[in-house]
Formats: C-alpha cells, structure tokens, sequence
C-alpha cells in the first residue's frame, strides 16, 4: 500500500471510530464499573494482609494482587469488545482496534515495566502505584483523536492525581507512619477504584438520559 493509500485507510480507520465513540463509550462503561470494584477489593485486601507481610516481600506482593486485578479487568473488557464486534459483524482485531492498541500500547508498556522494576526491585509500591496510575492517564489521552470525550477527561484526571499525588510524595506530605504497601494500595483505589467508578457512573447516566429522550 503506498503512502497515500495508507494515509487515507488510517483516516477512514479514525472517522469510523469517531463516528461510533458514544457506542465505544457504553461499552467502557461496564468494563470501568468492574475495573474499579476489582481496584478497591484488591486495595482493602493488601491494606488488610499488609500487617503480615514480610517488610522486604510488600513489594512483590503488591505487584503480583495488581497484574492478577489487571487481569480480570481485561479479560472483562476483551469480553465486552467481543461481543460488540461478534453483534457487529466484524473481526475483534479490526482497523479500529489495531490503531487503539498501537495508542495504548507504547505508555501502558513502559509504566508497567517502570512500575514492576520500582515495587519488585527497588520494594517501592508507592512510587509503582504513582508511575501506573500517570502512564494509564498517559495511555487515554494517546488515544484522543478517535475516542469519546469521556475518556479524555478520565485521562487527564488519572494524570492529574498521579502529579498530584507525586507532589505529595516528594514535599513529604504523606503520612510517614503509613506502610509503603498501604499507602500504594491508597493511591490505587483513589484512582483505579474511585475514577473509574464515577466514570462507570457518569456514562450509565448519560446513556439513561439520552434514552429517556429519545
């Protein structure tokens, strides 16, 4: 395929996932919903087990509750994308898909790897928890020319509370008494739990309101 040709199919590929960003969106909706309940089971649990855990094995613990949480969710959504495209008609890896996961991939892989290394090397959960709740916001925006707007503002508030709370970790402003593996599992569920709950919710109301009116 020449240059041109590939130039155009990539801007077919956006129009279309423009064109069906508000079905996209309640399809997220769901998948957002039992992310953010997995993030705050999986944040009482290690803040639960946290008393018992060897100071020098927190982190790898925290690693191994957080990939097992990220599993179930995917798999949730992989469902959910699935059956739409299955509804459809159309492949799972469509042109659509392959564009979202060539945005996603790049900020969703280097935070993962960053991550891992600062909580299983270094047994830094806090400092894990902050570079994957920044690279996820990193992640959303990348994929702003095609996706609802929703998701663009669940992006920047994941960016924005990953500085934020980056801030506070630097300025010393976090509680010192607070087990690292805790005070991890805090910043996990305030984001991966709460936003994605109120994103869930945000969503599910619109779609209510949208079919009350037509």
């Amino acid at each position: 395929m020449t240059s041109p040709e590939a130039a155009a199919e990539h801007l077919k590929v956006i129009r279309s996932l423009m064109e069906r960003a508000n079905t996209y969106r309640a399809i997220s909706a769901p998948g957002a919903f039992v992310g953010g309940l997995l993030a705050l089971a999986t944040a009482a649990t290690l803040a639960r087990i946290n008393a018992d855990l060897n100071p020098g094995n927190g982190g790898n613990v925290f690693t191994l509750a957080w990939l097992i949480a990220l599993a179930v969710s995917g798999l949730t959504n992989a469902l959910l994308l699935a059956r739409h495209a299955a509804s459809r008609g159309e492949p799972f890896f469509s042109p659509g898909m392959r564009l979202a996961l060539r945005s996603l991939t790049p900020p969703l892989f280097v935070g993962g790897l960053l991550g891992i290394t600062q909580a299983v090397l270094h047994n830094q959960p806090d400092q894990c928890a902050i570079t994957w709740i920044l690279c996820y916001g990193l992640a959303l925006l990348a994929t702003a020319n095609f996706a609802p707007l929703s998701i663009r503002y669940l992006g920047m508030a994941f960016v924005g509370s990953g500085t934020l709370l980056l801030l506070l970790w630097h300025l010393g402003a976090c509680p010192p008494d607070i087990p690292d593996t805790t005070l991890g599992a805090i910043f996990m569920a305030l984001t991966f739990g709460i936003l994605h709950l109120v994103y869930a919710l945000s969503v599910g109301l619109k779609k209510h309101a949208h079919d009350e009116a037509g």
